[in-house]
This record gives C-alpha cells, structure tokens and sequence, in this order.
C-alpha cells in the first residue's frame, strides 16, 4: 500500500489504514498465533470498566479501548488502486517465525496491567 502513495496526487493530505483487507477479531488472532505456535491459548474476555482498568472508551490494558473498532482499507483501495497481496492469518506463521527467532519473546514484558485484570477476574494460571 505503501509504494503506492509517493507521485500519487490522489494521496497528498491524506490518511489511510495500513491492514488488511479482512477484518480478524482480536481472538482471531489469538487462535492463529497459537496454531502457528502448537499451543491452546486461554483466551479472557472482560469489560475494561468492571476490572477497574478502563473508562469512557479509553482502556490501561490490551486493546486499550472499551468500544469495538476496526480499521478499513476501503479508502486505499477506492482511491490508490491498491489491491492486498497478504492477509494476516496466512501470514501469521511467518510472522511468529520471524519473532521467535529474533529472540524477542526473551524480553522483559511487564504484565502488571494483565495481571491486575487477571485478579479482578479471579483468573489464575
């Protein structure tokens, strides 16, 4: 999408979504991630405003909105001509190959968020 925006006059002032053109559910891509992974994910859904982590729309942890969203790529197509050459659940599998092997997942992460929802929620591991 990208290539397609420098010399282009229908871009100059313009925002557009860079995604996919298939929307995924944020468990969507939990499932994928852990088939590319070999593993089950224990998927936790939650209000953000009941665990005292979110409020008007705004949220401390993962997705850090209390309100559904998604992002289109309608406008990029309409008005750049561009057409997807991807999608992020075939991509997935190389995507958490490229991460595994740079180490990453050796990171510190700090969790604190997740665990206190995981608290509220009385969700242990």
């Amino acid at each position: 999408m990208l290539a397609a925006v420098p010399g282009n006059p229908a871009a100059i002032r313009q925002h557009y979504n860079v995604c996919s053109d298939r929307a995924v559910t944020f468990t969507g891509i939990c499932k994928a991630i852990g088939k590319a992974l070999g593993k089950e994910p224990r998927i936790v859904l939650y209000n953000p405003e009941e665990t005292g982590t979110g409020k008007g729309g705004k949220a401390d942890g993962f997705p850090f909105r209390t309100v559904h969203f998604f992002a289109s790529s309608d406008k990029a197509k309409r008005e750049l001509g561009w057409q997807p050459k991807h999608d992020l659940l075939s991509d997935v599998p190389s995507l958490v190959r490229d991460y595994t092997a740079s180490g990453r997942q050796n990171k510190d992460i700090d969790f604190s968020v997740d665990d206190k929802i995981l608290s509220a929620l009385r969700v242990y591991a």
